[in-house]
């Protein structure tokens, strides 16, 4: 009986830690997937544009640190959502909503990047997997990468992942072009 009683309460604390944590909102829809690409380059122009004057709202957000290290999971989530969060001067709100992704459009942008993000990591790791067998140290890399995937994978709503996901070819190719 103290045993059933020890199991339902340690049940009722996993489930309230669980539902503590708040899920990623869900903010695309078919139609920003559209936009994202058909409008991605006039966005990179016009965000080009503002010469840099906001590049400090983007300091926090890399993957690795100065070393080269994965930084860690909740660094990781802390970063993201605070992207998600940051409320941009009215003049960069404007560049996102002049191309049709509304007064939301910057956090769709971040949610569209890391999605397309997380997309390639998943098939690069794949790949890297693939490839060298059953390699102990290409398993550990592609181990400490799966935390990194996860902890960015763990910021989006999973229909918003879903969306990205079946866009993903067309996503990579527009972001891949604007690096060339």
């Amino acid at each position: 009986m103290i045993r059933k009683k020890l199991c339902a309460f340690a049940l009722l604390v996993l489930a309230s830690v669980a539902f503590a944590q708040t899920a990623p909102k869900k903010i695309l829809t078919s139609r920003d997937i559209d936009t994202f690409i058909a409008e991605y380059e006039g966005i990179e122009a016009d965000l080009s544009a503002l010469n840099g004057n906001y590049d400090d709202y983007f300091a926090d957000t890399a993957l690795v640190d100065s070393e080269g290290s994965p930084v860690s999971p909740d660094a990781i989530r802390s970063s993201i959502a605070k992207l998600r969060a940051t409320q941009l001067p009215s003049e960069v709100v404007a560049v996102f909503k002049n191309h049709g992704l509304g007064d939301n459009g910057f956090e769709k942008y971040v949610v569209i990047g890391y999605g397309t993000a997380i997309m390639y990591f998943d098939e690069a790791m794949k790949e890297q997997f693939a490839a060298a067998g059953d390699d102990p140290e290409t398993q550990a890399y592609v181990d400490q990468a799966n935390v990194t995937v996860d902890a960015m994978r763990s910021c989006l709503h999973a229909d918003d992942l879903s969306l990205v996901s079946l866009r993903y070819a067309e996503l990579s190719s527009v972001l891949e072009s604007s690096d060339e």
